[in-house]
């Protein structure tokens, strides 16, 4: 259940500071969660919470490193033109 709530948080808070952290928790507590399930089927039912949770965060952890490409590029594209710039009358 965990991994479904961080998962949510994750990509729902999409590029802010606590996707940082939270989508890749999501990842990892729905992997965990999943393996624990398949060890031991009758301490813990197969959950599609779980399930949910490791597609969400995998989804906000790829998502958060393609907006942080893109934000790199951009401020390095930035930082090219103003160097570039010759200003009136060319």
């Amino acid at each position: 259940m965990a991994s479904l709530v961080l998962g949510i948080v994750g990509l729902t808070g999409l590029m802010i500071v606590v996707t940082f952290v939270v989508s890749p928790l999501a990842w990892y507590f729905g992997a965990v969660a999943r393996r624990e399930a398949q060890r031991d089927e009758q301490r813990w039912a197969p959950s599609g919470a779980a399930t949910a949770g490791l597609v969400m965060g995998a989804i906000g952890t790829v998502l958060l490193i393609g907006g942080t490409v893109v934000l790199v590029g951009l401020a390095v594209l930035s930082a090219l033109v103003a160097g570039t710039d010759t200003g009136y009358g060319g």
